[in-house]
């Protein structure tokens, strides 16, 4: 079964989105995972904080993660795993919820800076541990779960501990190597401005891990909440060919003209947006080449200053932007004038 037609069946909880922008660690380390699954053949895409905090979708198959992240080194016993107050679940409750009701090939990890021990005796889990070794049908920690969940008896054959290392200081750092390491092996050469492409990637996370509308498709899930493999090869081939010369232009033009410091940085960071949603939103790039096109048919839209030229295009196209912010629509409209003075309405 495909991960499309099942997963919106699955219990979900947006109650930690807005959390999420205390514990950057959570969104970093599905950016890693996003960074590190590149070399995959397959489609994939990480969606962030819907179901589980962290989550792979491949087309048939589903990865599930709790990230658990804490400065306090003490090892992770089951006692601590299945702690729950009444009106919540535990860490492994909430794993074992969806695993109990997808219909397609499932797996749920915990994943922790911490050690698990069991009676006393620290787990190796530097690869994934089953956790169906320690939690077994005549254990009393198998029978609190099935307590927890109200249900009859459970399968945790698909349900890990894993224990990573991570870099609770300077998590970025390790990002920005990462990327790094990919440019060198993937266009033998480095990124352009690497604490540039991490800040975009790090806000275009936050943003999706923030959004907490109703989602009423998968493929308004992927949209809203994931970053795909594909919009993930985009964003980084920006850094790695700076060819359209307008997005450097409406840098220019944004340091020249705008002298509000705020408003500057605001525009700045739309850039940035504007730069991924020209790579990922087909609607935007369909809007650029209208515009293209009505301008070519009519450069009357052209008579007059910058403003006045976005003033023209926004009584026309604006109520084709509505999904955006002001300032968004702002700057695509500067990057339109840009590329139009470019030439490019007279190729």
């Amino acid at each position: 079964m495909k991960v499309r037609d099942e997963y919106l069946n699955l219990t979900y909880d947006l109650s930690g989105s807005i959390s999420k922008n205390r514990f950057r660690q959570e969104l970093l380390w599905g950016l890693s995972k996003a960074i590190d699954k590149l070399d995959d053949e397959n489609w994939y895409a990480v969606v962030f904080d819907y179901v589980c905090d962290i989550e792979l979708h491949y087309d048939s198959e589903l990865e599930l993660y709790q990230v658990k992240v804490n400065k306090n080194q003490n090892h992770f016993t089951l006692t601590d795993l299945l702690k729950h107050k009444d009106n919540s679940n535990s860490i492994v409750g909430k794993l074992m919820i969806p695993l109990q009701e997808s219909r397609v090939c499932m797996k749920g990890i915990i994943v922790t800076n911490r050690f698990l021990s069991n009676n006393g005796q620290v787990i190796d889990a530097y690869n994934e541990y089953n956790l169906d070794q320690i939690i077994k049908p005549d254990s009393p920690h198998y029978k609190k779960l099935i307590k927890e969940l109200n249900v009859s008896s459970i399968d945790c054959s698909n349900l890990y501990f894993l224990h990573t290392e991570l870099n609770l200081i300077n998590p970025q750092n390790e990002i920005i190597g990462k990327l790094v390491r990919y440019f060198n092996e993937t266009y033998s050469c480095e990124p352009k401005k690497p604490n540039s492409l991490y800040c975009m990637l790090y806000d275009e996370i936050t943003k999706k891990a923030c959004y907490e509308q109703e989602i009423n498709s998968y493929d308004e899930l992927i949209q809203k909440k994931a970053l795909t493999k594909e919009g993930l090869i985009n964003a980084l081939k920006l850094y790695r060919d700076y060819s359209d010369d307008s997005i450097q232009d409406v840098h220019k033009w944004i340091e020249e003209n705008i002298s509000n410091i705020r408003q500057k940085t605001i525009y700045k960071r739309k850039i940035e947006e504007l730069l991924i949603s020209l790579n990922n939103d087909k609607t935007l790039k369909c809007l650029e080449n209208e515009i293209i096109e009505k301008c070519k048919l009519n450069d009357d839209l052209l008579d007059g200053d910058i403003n006045t030229v976005i003033n023209n295009l926004d009584q026309i196209f604006g109520v084709k932007l509505d999904v955006y912010d002001k300032d968004f629509k702002y700057v695509f409209f500067i990057y339109m004038v840009k590329k139009i003075e470019s030439g490019v309405c007279y190729e």
